[in-house]
């Protein structure tokens, strides 16, 4: 049998073939140590976690600055708008006090205008009746004035016109919860309520009231407690006789 001669490999291509090894990219990487991975990435560190909260604790203290400063300035713009409002509200209170007391004396000036009117007309009537009030006992004291010790009245009444005026003085103010008020009285029915009034700072009054009915036989002024029933309960303060009138 041939035999084939072993080929013998000389000593440079052996070397050849171990550096060719050597140098492959495969063989570089494997013969390299392995990197080890970061063990503490960006997400991880105090440091960045803390930068964070000085942020927003640097933004919290910002906004908390801002919303004080915003508070002090809405409360002062309050202040001074509930001031005006304040005083607003005073001003148009002393309006209406101004008002209510033009139109008080506007219509206290009228009623006297009326008043006047019709008292001129009864004493030009020439069916003019005249009925004098007095006193009665020690109860008209109680109501008499520095100027007008003891009061008194006189009642005016014409049938022509249909109308009376009841003149009174010397009475001062009838106190709280209390009125003066004017009466019929009648032989056979039952007294009526003619008028109520209260005297000015004087102590004088002009009540228009009714003319006397013809079963009036007097008229008298009373002091009743207010509000009171439609009969004479307080004191007498004066009184007058009505002569009968005449057939109208």
């Amino acid at each position: 049998m041939d035999q084939f001669p072993l080929k013998t490999l000389s000593n440079s291509e052996s070397d050849l073939g171990a550096h060719a090894i050597q140098s492959s990219p495969g063989a570089a990487a494997a013969n390299q140590p392995a990197t080890p991975e970061n063990p503490n990435p960006w997400w991880r560190r105090i440091a960045f976690w803390r930068a964070v909260a000085g942020m927003g604790l640097a933004a919290s203290i910002a906004a908390s600055i801002v919303l004080i400063e915003l508070s002090s300035t809405l409360a002062a713009r309050t202040n001074r708008y509930l001031r005006k409002v304040a005083t607003m509200n005073q001003t148009l209170t002393q309006l209406k006090h101004r008002l209510v007391s033009i139109e008080h004396r506007n219509a206290t000036a009228a009623q006297r205008a009326a008043t006047d009117d019709i008292l001129k007309r009864i004493v030009a009537a020439p069916d003019t009746r005249m009925v004098k009030l007095s006193g009665v006992g020690p109860e008209t004291s109680a109501v008499a004035t520095t100027s007008s010790p003891s009061p008194a009245g006189a009642l005016l009444a014409s049938d022509k016109i249909g109308s009376a005026i009841l003149q009174l003085a010397g009475f001062t103010a009838p106190g709280k919860d209390k009125l003066y008020r004017v009466w019929w009285e009648g032989k056979h029915k039952p007294d009526s309520l003619a008028a109520e009034f209260t005297p000015d700072p004087d102590g004088k009054a002009t009540v228009p009231i009714p003319i006397p009915p013809r079963d009036a036989a007097t008229i008298t002024v009373t002091l009743e407690s207010y509000p009171e029933s439609q009969h004479p309960n307080g004191q007498v303060i004066l009184k007058g006789h009505i002569s009968p009138a005449p057939s109208r």
